[in-house]
């Protein structure tokens, strides 16, 4: 044993010989060093740097380090301090403490804190009051509050219906338009179309009384390319001093009121119908536009120009957001962010602004010789006889129950006092006084009573330079001898210009069939909206609190619309641009959320039979219609005629429609002829529709009504109705075949529609059932073959096969599987069947109506789907019946249909 060692141990001595003998016995140094010069330069390159990436501290060993290290340099080792010194006296940025809260919340430092978090979106003048009770949302380049904290829905309804709810909508952007007002007419001609229902020439609104509301398309392109709905009012007062110049020639002023996101589409628009090439100039003057009566148009567009030389770099130029155009006769103004709109809603809001608004009883005296703009405005014979009319028309109003008793969208300008000097200490409960009972009308709605100063930019400016701080005024309450009286500061205080819009609320049909078809009270959702100055709208909103009023956020205004039975906007109006950027974004959260689910946690939609989950697929609901009009021509017998696309998931591929839709919110709005759809906005045609619905009941009421008349009139009569009936379908589908219209259900018995509910006809079997058994709860969808999860179950056994002994599968091998396996069920010939019913339409929005009791959706139907529906119905009720099913559920269920119009 021993020997074998040593012969070993012999054998490697000898190896290790054989190599060094054959080693060089020298080495020439400098031709070494000349061959690994590249080498000895890095490496002292690399000896020499002692900083990089890491510091002294992460370069000890894991043993040797300690946190302690980051502030207190003797927790180093000894021969490394130094070192470590030397890095933290030559660091640039060195860790600063930070500022107290005390530094931090100083008024100044907190001022410059806001600003800087103000550049990302805009902030409404009472965004730090919601921040602090609501969710806020980065939304249409604002901040703006979604909902409450407290999640009050009910208790918003309950405000809403029986008390009051304030609102700041705020971030509405303004227009203004000056110029003749025959050239406003005819340049705006070509963005409205009197079908829609008003437009900016309607006489109710032309006197300036009135606020009207309009549907804005893009130029010439009605009913196609759908900008949104707007409102707009008119200025009761004339910029000429010679009023007995020819109406036509006058200058006349139009505030034009839009949604965020329209708001650069309109501009575009308005460009071009006035023919103005490129804006003129973008200022910001004192935060005000230059508009009003007392400037000229040549004078502002000199001063506009004078101003854009000034203005060099870009900087300057991002910070000018106010935008002024003109052609020389017409000149277009943005007043964005220059006035402020709070909404009140709510039977009691009325009783909220009279014990909140105080107008002043001293401005038509005579104080022509005064420092302030109220002293010499109403100087003016004119201006003060105006005044004493809104006081009267004011006075008569205090005693109404409730704002839908006034005239509907009315329009009553005022000048009030300071809210704040007539807040109260603390929150009161809204009461109403039963002693109080409605007067005598003592004055009558005219211009008079619609005008006010707020239209003019200098007076605007003037009560925003005027407003005495917050910090004065609890100083002046604070060394009041009696503590709680209200503050009378005299000719010192300030006046401040508003406006008051009346809001209707819900107003019924003319004719209502059928009472169940309907359960809101009139006048629901009523109440006032107030226009102030920039600068007033904190001022306003705490008195508004203090005297009574619930805030509510966007979310809750949404549901408040939802039991009007209106349409919001931009979430309603699937034709527009804004309303396919809105809903792109509402199918990626969902889409999101589903997918972060896992598969045995989420409904499985292909068994469901739903193609289109995450968004309503409008485009290929309308192409599929047409496609069944066309083979219905064909064939003569619409029954035979086989419904694919919606129907069939197997066929038609609308999650990829879909997406690509929403994907680009312009490409079906950018050009008309790539447009697959518009939306039926036609008063008449829209109510002659509704009327078609209950054809078959009118004729059936003619025909048994007054049993002692002849059969056979009564049979004529009902023969009548019914051509008149088909008559009106007929001149539908050829002129509106790609038109959609705005329905909504309502569920008969159980069910609450959701979004993106499927609006389907029901078969003569669900109406014999219904009409036998009055509490069937409606059919079922059967499960359908979900052929992409046989295709994932059939992988992932090949690739189990192919791993044997815990080997690893390539990406090349996965896909050469995949292909094959996808050969095998096309093969195959897999087909999924088409779904039970077919589908008309979708729900856009819906939910459970507190108001009604009952589940409630809005949402839109193909017309030719309703004209099929209506042709082929055997339902001998007074109202069309319809199937409403829910994309995560296999239950039908039965809803009444109507018109939106």
């Amino acid at each position: 044993m021993m020997e074998s060692r040593g012969e070993k141990r012999k054998l490697e001595d000898d190896d290790h010989d054989g190599v060094l003998s054959e080693a060089p016995r020298d080495i020439l140094v400098l031709r070494y060093a000349e061959s690994h010069a590249a080498e000895i330069d890095a490496l002292i390159s690399d000896v020499q740097q002692t900083g990089g990436g890491k510091k002294v501290s992460q370069k000890l060993p894991r043993h040797m380090r300690r946190r302690a290290t980051s502030h207190s340099i003797k927790r180093l080792p000894r021969k490394i301090r130094n070192i470590a010194a030397t890095e933290y006296e030559n660091q640039e940025d060195k860790v600063r403490k930070r500022p107290s809260r005390k530094y931090r919340r100083r008024h100044r430092n907190l001022l410059e804190e806001y600003n800087r978090r103000q550049q990302k979106s805009i902030w409404l003048e009472t965004h730090i009051w919601h921040a602090k009770r609501f969710h806020m949302a980065d939304k249409y380049g604002y901040k703006i509050p979604l909902q409450s904290t407290s999640k009050g829905l009910r208790a918003a309804y309950r405000a809403a219906s029986q008390h009051c709810v304030l609102q700041d909508i705020s971030y509405l952007c303004c227009i203004e338009i000056q110029g003749p007002q025959q050239s406003i007419f005819t340049g705006l001609s070509h963005l409205t179309s009197p079908g829609t229902g008003q437009t900016f020439a309607s006489m109710s609104c032309l006197n300036g009384t009135r606020e009207g509301s309009t549907f804005v398309y893009e130029y010439d392109r009605y009913p196609w390319n759908l900008i949104g709905q707007v409102s707009f009012l008119w200025n009761t007062n004339m910029s000429c001093e010679d009023i007995g110049k020819n109406e036509l020639t006058n200058q006349r002023q139009l505030w034009i009121w839009s949604h965020p996101s329209m708001y650069d589409q309109i501009w575009r628009e308005l460009l071009k119908c006035f023919e103005i090439k490129q804006e003129t100039f973008e200022a910001d003057l004192n935060s005000d536009n230059a508009s009003g009566h007392s400037k000229n148009i040549l004078e502002l567009l000199k001063m506009g120009e004078e101003l854009k030389k000034s203005v060099a770099d870009d900087k300057k130029k991002s910070m000018l957001k106010n935008r002024t155009a003109s052609n020389g006769i017409i000149l277009v103004v943005s007043l964005k962010d220059c006035l402020n709109r709070l909404r009140l809603t709510g039977p009691l809001s009325h009783k909220v602004i009279v014990d909140c608004l105080q107008d002043t009883y001293d401005v038509g005296n005579d104080y022509s010789k005064g420092l302030h703009w109220w002293q010499t405005f109403y100087a003016r014979v004119a201006n003060s006889f105006s005044h004493n009319q809104q006081r009267k028309f004011w006075d008569s109003l205090k005693s109404s129950q409730s704002p839908a008793e006034c005239a509907p969208h009315c329009i009553l300008g005022l000048t009030v006092r300071d809210p704040r000097l007539c807040r109260p200490v603390k929150r009161t409960k809204l009461k109403l006084d039963p002693q109080c009972l409605l007067q005598q009308k003592g004055a009558q709605l005219s211009p008079h009573v619609s005008a006010s100063p707020i239209w003019n930019h200098e007076i605007r400016q003037k009560v925003k330079d005027s407003r005495i701080s917050d910090h004065d005024i609890n100083t002046l309450k604070f060394e009041q001898m009696v503590p709680g009286i209200a503050l009378d500061l005299g000719v010192e205080e300030s006046r401040i210009p508003i406006l008051l819009l009346q809001q209707p609320g819900y107003q019924p049909a003319e004719k209502i069939s059928n009472p169940r078809c309907s359960r809101r009270s009139t006048g629901f959702g009523s109440g006032w909206d107030i226009i102030v100055p920039s600068g007033w709208a904190m001022s306003f909103w705490i008195s508004l609190v203090f005297h009574g009023a619930k805030a509510v956020g966007i979310l809750d205004s949404e549901r408040i619309a939802q039991e009007q039975g209106m349409l919001h906007f931009p979430m309603d109006f699937p034709d527009c641009h804004a309303g396919c950027v809105e809903w792109k974004m509402r199918w990626e959260t969902l889409e999101g959320k589903y997918k972060r689910m896992p598969p045995a946690k989420r409904p499985n939609y292909i068994k469901l039979g739903v193609t289109s989950p995450f968004s309503c697929p409008w485009a290929t609901l309308v192409q599929n219609w047409m496609r069944v009009l066309s083979l219905s021509k064909k064939s003569q017998n619409v029954d035979d005629v086989k419904l694919t696309g919606d129907g069939d998931p197997a066929k038609t591929d609308d999650m990829r429609i879909d997406s690509k839709l929403y994907a680009d919110g312009e490409k079906c709005h950018a050009d008309g002829r790539e447009s697959t759809f518009f939306v039926l906005r036609n008063k008449k045609y829209l109510k002659q529709l509704n009327t078609v619905l209950q054809k078959k009941t009118l004729a059936k009421e003619a025909g048994h009504s007054n049993k002692n008349r002849d059969k056979v009139y009564n049979s004529s009569s009902e023969n009548s109705l019914m051509k008149e009936a088909d008559d009106f379908l007929n001149i539908m589908e050829k002129e509106q075949p790609q038109a959609l219209v705005p329905v909504e259900v309502r569920m008969l018995h159980k069910g609450c529609p959701s979004q993106m509910s499927m609006i389907c006809i029901p078969d003569k079997r669900d109406i014999e059932e219904l009409q036998r058994n009055k509490s069937y709860g409606g059919p079922y969808e059967p499960q359908h073959k979900d052929s992409a999860g046989m295709k994932k179950r059939k992988m992932k056994k090949i690739i189990k096969g192919y791993q044997t002994n815990k080997a690893v599968i390539t990406q090349k091998l996965k896909s050469e599987i995949k292909e094959k396996v996808e050969m095998e069920y096309s093969d195959k010939n897999v087909e999924n069947d088409p779904i039970s019913r077919h589908i008309i339409g979708y729900v856009n929005n819906g939910g459970y109506s507190l108001a009604q009791g009952t589940g409630i959706g809005k949402g839109y139907c193909s017309l030719i789907g309703i004209v099929h529906t209506l042709r082929h119905c055997s339902n001998p009720s007074q109202n069309m019946t319809v199937l409403v099913r829910n994309p995560s559920s296999f239950q039908y269920r039965f809803a009444v249909l109507s018109i939106l119009c």
